[in-house]
């Protein structure tokens, strides 16, 4: 019986150095995870940290915009007022007969051309948060105008007896341009919009043109006015963009445009006395356009 109490006695001993075994190791699993979630909240705070405290990534400096609008002529002229020599007008059409003389009313282009229609793509860079240069290239086209009044055929005494009308072919310009464009320090109303003024310059392939004359009934001349020309332009502007997002902004813009003589053609004119007739072509405009800018 004592060999047995002795048994029990032991047992009981040893299950209870067994249970305060297992109690110490769960104590230092837990103080290990304790430390180990303390250890990593710092690492992830320190990281959070240095990570604020790096500055931010800049967005590209070289950004795109497309922009479609109009061109509209508020100066210069098509055509120059003058008087041919005397003609055999049988010469310019049979139904016509005698001598007579083309007298020409001087025409600008808002007399022969519509509106034009412009699209134009800018590739920018900025080099401030305000400025930027760009380079634009546009393709703008204004229809011609057809049966407008040009003059007159008179006889030798210059007294007007038949009209003389004139329908042109359409103004065609490709321009390649350089230009400087700068934001005002303040919104417009809101954040979002921003006024700004640019300056741009540059050269335009012309095509060239021709007038078709006729009178009410009868056909006279297809005769070449401008032959295909390089021009040279300069511009003003002021606008606006609003901001959509970080990388996109739409845009708004009027200017003042100053485009220089195209290359008359004497060929035709000329030989009847009328070669000052597209000696003076310069043209000023007034381009409107909307446009939408993004970064690449």
């Amino acid at each position: 019986m004592k060999h047995f109490a002795q048994k029990l006695t032991d047992f009981w001993a040893s299950k209870m150095r067994k249970t305060q075994s297992l109690l110490e190791t769960i104590m230092r699993t837990k103080a290990i995870l304790f430390h180990t979630a303390i250890a990593a909240g710092l690492l992830i705070s320190t990281s959070a940290a240095a990570q604020a405290a790096q500055p931010q990534e800049m967005s590209s400096p070289w950004s795109f915009s497309a922009s479609i609008g109009t061109d509209i002529a508020v100066g210069g002229e098509v055509m120059n007022a003058g008087n041919s020599n005397a003609l055999n007008l049988a010469t310019l059409n049979s139904n016509l007969s005698g001598t007579g003389v083309l007298m020409m009313r001087g025409r600008d282009y808002k007399d022969m051309y519509e509106p034009g229609a412009k699209a134009a793509v800018e590739v920018r860079y900025a080099i401030s948060e305000l400025s930027e240069y760009f380079g634009s290239v546009s393709y703008m086209r204004a229809a011609g105008k057809n049966n407008i009044d040009v003059g007159c055929i008179a006889s030798v005494a210059l007294a007007c007896n038949t009209r003389l009308l004139g329908s042109v072919s359409d103004l065609q310009e490709t321009a390649v341009e350089l230009g400087y464009r700068h934001w005002l320090g303040t919104g417009f109303i809101s954040e979002a919009i921003r006024p700004y003024f640019a300056i741009r310059g540059g050269a335009a392939w012309s095509k060239g043109g021709h007038n078709y004359l006729h009178t009410a009934t009868d056909s006279l001349a297809m005769w070449r006015l401008y032959d295909d020309s390089v021009v040279y332009a300069a511009q003003f502007d002021i606008g606006a963009t609003y901001t959509i997002s970080r990388n996109a902004e739409l845009a708004a813009e009027i200017g003042v445009r100053y485009s220089s003589d195209r290359d008359g053609l004497d060929t035709d004119y000329g030989a009847i006395g009328l070669a000052a007739i597209n000696n003076n072509s310069s043209r000023v405009s007034i381009p409107m356009s909307v446009k939408l800018n993004a970064v690449f």
